[in-house]
């Protein structure tokens, strides 16, 4: 009998008592077999172990206890678990995980966003210096786009794919990616007044015109040349388009129909101001120094508010709540159902330029330089914050108040009024400060757009490329619309997602 013919009976042998052990027994035994092996066949027991022990929790387990075990991964986890096995992708991209992975990002909102449903372009910077790190984005987009070929995302996780693109676009944002759209030229005559609701932009110009505009094809849909005089104001209104011309009308138009549903007379002057409701609409005209209310049911005229003895700079309606401001100085808050002046809020000792109100505070930013916060129930002045230069735009969120300046300084105070960061980067007057999460984008002279960090004050990126100067803005989450002051005017759409 050979050798391997001894070894393997002494084997057998071993096996067949080793069997009839007791479990306290076999337990000793291994204990004291594992004490006299050296390294390597420790480390053939564990490989050998750990391939027997191992076991697919995904395949056992119910779905709910899966889902809860990866509730605690991370995106790129989770990503990762996806690879594992048809199971595991299955497990892995479910619509409740990544939308409780959307909610903690506060990205929820976005999925209303008309332009996440197109694909992106190649998005450029103006630099050259930045062609790896773009190179680099480019490669980490084809790597999804890959996976989605494996996952049909929109198909199976619809809130993956909304992470998916959502990540892309804060990515743009953060390195300055992005592309001038054609610029919306048409108007001979200085653009006054523009508005957006995502798919249609709309500019009123001192060219008696109205132009329509497709927001992403930045083509003109329609021209409205029903008026008399330069338009001063507008506004859209769900499928209505409500504007204020020079020749004291105020017309609301069917913006699908491209058609005037109503003309609302009263004033005495041309329009400067309106702001629109739910079911009421606020007017005022500089001329008569009044401010109408109007049923946008059946365009009756409510209540003629009186009490400003100078001309109206602004006009804000909120739920039931209105807000004028004026070259007299003072503010007054009115009650749109009533009809009367609850409040006349005095602080300021310039002219009234830019204010933003919620359900408790307002906040006025006015020439003399100051911030005030009022009280907005009880008309308390709350705090004063005091500048050196013209307040001519603000805007608040629960956490900071954000300001641009007369002498190009952009300005971040806390909710509470503490002075967290003198921003400096424009050349000329800021004009238009928008909010959106954490980012903060300033626009003004010098044709100057920049994007901070609101949080930590720190410059993302300066717009370069934007082609003229601008005194109107308006920003969401892909995109920034500004309209210039110049002749001829013109509307700027600059994509971060294309």
């Amino acid at each position: 009998m050979n050798r391997n013919g001894v070894e393997t009976r002494k084997i057998q042998k071993l096996i067949s008592e080793f069997v009839c052990l007791t479990e306290e027994e076999k337990r000793v035994f291994l204990i004291r077999c594992i004490g006299e092996c050296k390294l390597p066949l420790i480390q053939i027991l564990y490989e050998e172990t750990e391939r027997i022990l191992a076991r697919d929790f995904v395949k056992i387990l119910p779905s709910e206890l899966t889902e809860k075990i990866f509730s605690y991964l991370d995106p790129i986890s989770l990503c990762r678990a996806s690879c594992v096995s048809n199971k595991w992708r299955t497990a892995a991209n479910t619509d409740s995980l990544w939308f409780h992975i959307c909610e903690q990002k506060q990205w929820i909102s976005l999925s209303e966003n008309k332009t996440l449903e197109r694909k992106p372009e190649v998005l450029i910077r103006p630099t050259s210096a930045v062609a790896k790190t773009l190179n680099s984005l480019h490669k980490q987009y084809d790597f999804s786009l890959e996976n989605s070929k494996v996952l049909p995302l929109a198909r199976a996780c619809k809130w993956k794919d909304h992470y998916v693109r959502v990540s892309h676009i804060e990515r743009n944002w953060k390195h300055g990616l992005y592309i001038v759209k054609p610029v919306l030229r048409g108007h001979t005559q200085p653009v006054t007044c523009m508005d957006c609701n995502g798919m249609t932009i709309v500019s009123g110009s001192s060219d008696a015109t109205v132009r329509l505009w497709n927001a992403l094809t930045c083509e003109c849909e329609a021209t409205l040349k029903q008026f008399t005089g330069p338009v001063k104001c507008l506004q859209i209104k769900g499928t209505m388009l409500i504007t204020g011309c020079a020749d004291a009308i105020i017309r609301i138009f069917d913006m699908e129909k491209y058609r005037i549903l109503r003309e609302l007379h009263g004033h005495q002057g041309g329009i400067d101001h309106i702001s629109c409701g739910d079911r009421v609409l606020a007017s005022s005209s500089s001329t008569d120094r009044m401010i109408k209310l109007w049923s946008l049911k059946n365009g009756s005229c409510l209540f003629d508010l009186t009490g400003h003895s100078d001309d109206i700079e602004i006009l804000k309606l909120k739920k039931n709540t209105l807000v004028s401001a004026s070259w007299d100085e003072s503010v007054r808050v009115w009650d749109v159902l009533t009809g009367t002046c609850l409040l006349t809020l005095r602080g300021h000792t310039e002219v009234v330029m830019c204010c933003q109100m919620d359900d408790e505070k307002l906040m006025t930013g006015g020439a003399d330089g100051n911030i005030i916060i009022w009280d907005l129930h009880q008309g308390h002045l709350k705090q004063t914050l005091y500048g050196h230069a013209e307040v001519y735009c603000l805007q608040f969120n629960e956490k900071i108040i954000a300001s641009g300046y007369a002498d190009s300084a952009v300005v971040i105070w806390s909710i509470h009024g503490d002075l967290r960061h003198v921003l400096d980067g424009h050349i000329g007057i800021v004009r238009c400060i928008r909010l959106q999460g954490t980012r903060l984008v300033s626009g003004g002279d010098c044709k100057r757009v920049i994007v901070w960090d609101s949080e930590s004050g720190e410059l993302v990126n300066v717009v370069h490329r934007h082609p003229t100067s601008l005194h109107l803005m308006w920003v969401d989450e892909t995109r920034i619309v500004t309209a210039s002051p110049e002749t001829p005017g013109t509307v700027t759409v600059l994509s971060y997602w294309a």
